[in-house]
């Protein structure tokens, strides 16, 4: 009788674990590594410059997501995502903080997703799928929003995201990020962006700013529109941007940016890209510049790939456009003139 008893509990027993063990959530651990160097024919403290690069095309992260199936159509998510710099081993592009990327917890269903804590914007989102050349780090789009609004909207602290679901084409994300101040707007971030992509047709518009965490004002704004279409193996894209910052009187940015490029896939494991981004400072007519870069990405597996990057900036007035995103302050172009610039390495992800 004694017997029976033990092998009852012990099958019992099995049974909650199974069950248990199939109710867990589903984890990955992820991250690219992408390493490589750059060449530049100026910089503004004189002479040319051959440096390693942390991340060239791609941001070098690591990170933890999962997921739990929670049936009916609802599941819930996580992402916690920090950033590396792999020459050195330490922590880099990554806000601050271990996992200064991203560090959310999100539920699904039938009617979208909501997700709290560090997260993009809905903003930077846009500005990365409008970006003709899909923004890597080295001569794209992110180079005026860096040097426009330095890293608002990137990585969103407190932060309340909305995204529908897809309905005839359209998607729909909305943010609110608190400031957690006495003042109710102080510090406060919002942004909006809908998507419409049916067949070959794609277009974004979004919406972004940011309140001063004393004042409450608002120094931050943020404005996209963009067009795209896809020709068989070729996407072409134009695009407006508007990174405006006032925080700073003496430093205040209202860069206005226009955009034209594209990419072609040539064969499945090449790829070829380009795009033209011409600057205005809306604060001094005399300050502007044209950004053109070009990039080629050849695939040796579905996890690595070589990639090499041609960019020139041509400042003209105050202005002071750099060619790679996170390249150190005294290796920036000069405010004025041409500056040319090669950008090769190998990416990993795993």
């Amino acid at each position: 009788m004694q017997k029976k008893t033990l092998v009852t509990c012990a099958g019992a027993a099995l049974v909650l674990l199974a069950g248990n063990a199939s109710a867990q959530s589903n984890v990955t651990l992820y991250g690219v590594l992408d390493m490589g160097f750059l060449y530049q024919n100026k910089t503004v403290s004189g002479g040319r410059v051959l440096a390693a690069q942390h991340s060239g095309w791609d941001t070098s992260l690591w990170g933890i997501r999962g997921s739990e199936d929670l049936g009916g159509g609802y599941k819930t998510e996580f992402n916690l995502q920090g950033g590396l710099a792999p020459y050195t081993g330490a922590i880099g592009n990554s806000n601050g903080g271990l996992f200064g990327r991203n560090a959310w917890v999100g539920l699904g269903g039938p009617a979208g997703t909501i997700r709290a804590g560090l997260q993009h914007s809905p903003f930077f989102i846009a500005a990365f799928e409008s970006d003709p050349r899909g923004m890597p780090l080295y001569a794209s789009v992110l180079i005026p929003y860096l040097n426009g609004i330095l890293i608002d909207g990137m990585f969103d602290s407190n932060a309340l995201i909305y995204i529908s679901p897809k309905i005839g084409g359209l998607t729909f994300s909305a943010e609110y990020a608190l400031g957690n101040t006495t003042s109710f707007p102080a510090g406060r971030r919002i942004a909006a962006s809908a998507n419409y992509n049916v067949g070959p047709l794609q277009a974004t518009a979004a919406y972004y700013e940011g309140r001063d965490a004393g004042t409450g004002r608002r120094t931050i704004l943020g404005q996209n529109v963009a067009l795209g279409y896809k020709f068989s193996d070729v996407s072409l894209k134009v695009a407006f941007f508007k990174f405006k910052n006032s925080s700073d009187p003496s430093t205040a940015t209202n860069i206005n940016t226009y955009t034209i490029g594209g990419t072609w896939y040539l064969k499945p494991d090449l790829q070829l890209n380009a795009g033209v981004y011409f600057n205005a400072d809306r604060n001094d007519s005399h300050s502007k510049s044209i950004l053109y870069g070009a990039g080629a990405e050849y695939l040796l597996s579905k996890q690595t790939a070589l990639y090499a990057q041609l960019g020139a900036v041509d400042n003209r007035g105050s202005m002071a456009t750099t060619l790679a995103a996170n390249g150190a302050s005294n290796i920036a172009p000069p405010s004025g003139g041409t500056t040319l610039g090669v950008d090769f390495g190998i990416r990993h992800n795993f």
